[in-house]
């Protein structure tokens, strides 16, 4: 850990990512625009990483040859808190403005003030450090069949890729602060034409309208 002080101007929050926001490219499709600021890393105490948030599904889907498969959930990463636990991830600093197109790509989760639980990065009194932690009621407790849930691979590629640009010791601080992915759900998933189901074409068309 780095033990960098955190800079934010009063227009600004920091946010905390720990799946596909370790990605900057990732980032970029919830902003509209290149994120060029920068990515702490931190460690969040207090926390731990599992595979245990759904979203209801009607945009992805597997080609299988019995035709198109379409799990009725879709898996994703998520944070839940866990005593004597500690996970690693990333702070960046964001517009309040950003917070809205946030929320809506993570509408599943609820945003959290981990502040007082991060450690790595000197934070200013007051400042809040935002986290998604997944809502009680798209939680899941057993893993079922693939029709009922899928893991999209395309999702876990993106994770996999900003893993890759970090150090061996995140990458290994990484996997033991998150739960084993469930292989037997990893769908080479596709996307049905016309959907959006995380609001990026519609953050492409507030910056459009915006900028003109």
């Amino acid at each position: 850990m780095s033990g960098a002080r955190l800079a934010a101007g009063p227009d600004e929050v920091a946010m905390f990512g720990f799946g596909s926001l370790l990605l900057r490219e990732s980032i970029a499709k919830s902003l509209g625009r290149p994120y060029e600021g920068p990515l702490h890393e931190v460690e969040l105490v207090g926390w731990t990483r599992r595979w245990n948030v759904s979203m209801p599904n009607r945009a992805f889907y597997a080609e299988t040859t019995e035709g198109e498969l379409w799990p009725e959930k879709i898996l994703y990463l998520n944070i839940v808190r866990q005593a004597g636990a500690r996970m690693n991830g990333v702070v960046m600093v964001v517009r309040r403005s950003d917070l809205a197109s946030m929320d809506r790509r993570e509408s599943v989760y609820d945003r959290v003030d981990v502040a007082a639980d991060l450690a790595g990065l000197d934070v200013p009194s007051g400042t809040p450090v935002y986290a998604y932690s997944g809502q009680a009621a798209h939680c899941i407790k057993t893993y079922t069949t693939l029709a009922e849930m899928g893991l999209r691979q395309t999702y876990l590629d993106g994770v996999n890729r900003a893993l890759a640009a970090m150090s061996q010791d995140y990458q290994t601080a990484f996997a033991a602060s998150t739960e084993a992915v469930p292989q037997e759900l990893v769908f080479a998933d596709q996307l049905k034409a016309g959907e959006d189901p995380f609001g990026y074409d519609k953050v492409k068309r507030e910056r459009k309208t915006g900028d003109g």
